[in-house]
């Protein structure tokens, strides 16, 4: 070897020599990381990535971040000199941050729902008051419910007793509606609400009903007027179909006074008056006293208790003239029961005649009708009597 070759081997070694004894750059060390410390640094990105992109979409989920703890754990276990290299530290640190961050938003969505129970429940509860509220009118025959006005009735003086709890019932309804609850957000509230409603609705209608019933009968008996031709012109509405006219006219002014409908109504039931009047006129004008056509035997006897019927119902009365209208005695048999019991039958015979007494009354007179009877039961006779079956004005200048 030369002596110039000779130098330079031995700077060489002397550089080398140098460069052990010279501690090594901490970046340079550290930045020699084994294959599967860096490959699992990478998932542990990947993992923690993942998990914060699921956390801005508002999920929870800790299975990536839980994967990435473990990635971390299998690092420090297989390979403890990386433990402390500043990428495996920052990744320990970003696992911290993002464990926190996702522990923060599982609280917070913890409490909202917490918070979200507790506002259904309270909105359950308010849905549940009004329920009991509004169910308190259902329709109900307890002489203490509320919903006693509820149940369909023609009986007006029920129906104006129950017009106070008739009011209120519709006053909490419209409390519920002003209120913009859905019924049907709660299944007991929907039963509550159609049961108020159908109890009202039912009030409504029995009300309805009186003037819509008064407005027919009167309108059939003013169109019967209208009708009548021949012999029918002589005659005049049916007493018993006047009353009821009569009464539900009335009615329907205790239920709906004063408004236009039943002021209507009452114009109506006026110009039904002025007819039965025009009608009455007429019949009085042409009512006669039927014959009296009774030849037999005991004609004063009958006349005699004809009086005596007429005087008991009517104290006091100036009879005019009796006449028994029948020609002569008419006879009905029949087998019957007793009493009520329905414990024996009997036969009876009954004879009768019809007769009429013409009685004072002011200028004018009335005639009274009787049905005068003698029976004869199991072959015992009765005794005569008999019982007034209408009674009619009369013109004295009509009185034979």
């Amino acid at each position: 070897m030369s002596m110039q070759n000779v130098k330079r081997a031995g700077f060489a070694a002397l550089l080398a020599g140098a460069l052990l004894l010279v501690p090594a750059d901490p970046v340079t060390a550290q930045a020699k990381l084994p294959g599967g410390v860096t490959s699992r640094l990478k998932k542990i990105t990947g993992y923690l990535d993942k998990t914060v992109e699921r956390l801005k979409s508002g999920s929870t989920s800790r299975n990536d971040l839980d994967r990435a703890i473990e990635a971390l754990a299998e690092i420090r276990k297989s390979y403890p000199d990386a433990a402390a290299h500043a990428d495996v530290a920052a990744a320990e640190k970003r696992i911290a941050e993002v464990e926190a961050s996702l522990g923060g938003a599982a609280g917070a969505k913890e409490k909202a729902k917490a918070d979200q129970a507790a506002t259904a429940a309270a909105s359950e509860q308010v849905l549940v008051g009004w329920a009991e509220k509004l169910g308190a009118f259902k329709a109900d025959a307890c002489d203490m419910a509320k919903g006693g006005f509820g149940l369909p009735t023609e009986d007006v003086d029920q129906l104006l007793k129950n017009r106070a709890r008739y009011e209120e019932a519709k006053a909490v309804l419209a409390e519920f509606l002003a209120t913009g609850l859905n019924k049907d957000d709660h299944h007991a509230l929907r039963q509550a609400e159609y049961d108020i409603r159908t109890a009202i609705v039912n009030y409504e209608e029995s009300r309805a009903r009186i003037p819509a019933m008064a407005v027919q009968k009167v309108d059939e008996a003013l169109a019967w007027f209208a009708g009548r031709t021949g012999d029918a012109l002589k005659t005049n509405l049916d007493k018993s179909q006047y009353e009821r006219i009569v009464t539900l006219v009335d009615n329907s002014n205790r239920l709906f006074p004063g408004t236009p409908e039943v002021e209507a109504l009452n114009a109506r039931k006026g110009e039904l008056d002025r007819k039965m009047e025009e009608a009455d006129q007429s019949i009085l004008k042409n009512r006669r006293m039927l014959p009296d056509q009774f030849a037999g035997p005991d004609a004063e006897e009958l006349k005699a208790m004809a009086r005596t019927v007429v005087e008991k119902a009517a104290p006091g009365a100036k009879i005019l003239r009796v006449h028994i209208t029948s020609p002569q005695w008419q006879q009905e048999a029949a087998i019957e029961w007793t009493d009520t019991t329905r414990t024996a039958l009997q036969h009876r015979v009954t004879e009768y005649v019809n007769a009429q007494v013409a009685v004072e009354q002011g200028e004018g007179a009335l005639c009274y009708t009787l049905h005068l009877n003698k029976d004869t039961v199991g072959g015992a006779k009765k005794p005569l009597t008999g019982h007034i079956m209408h009674k009619d004005r009369l013109l004295r200048e009509n009185i034979p």
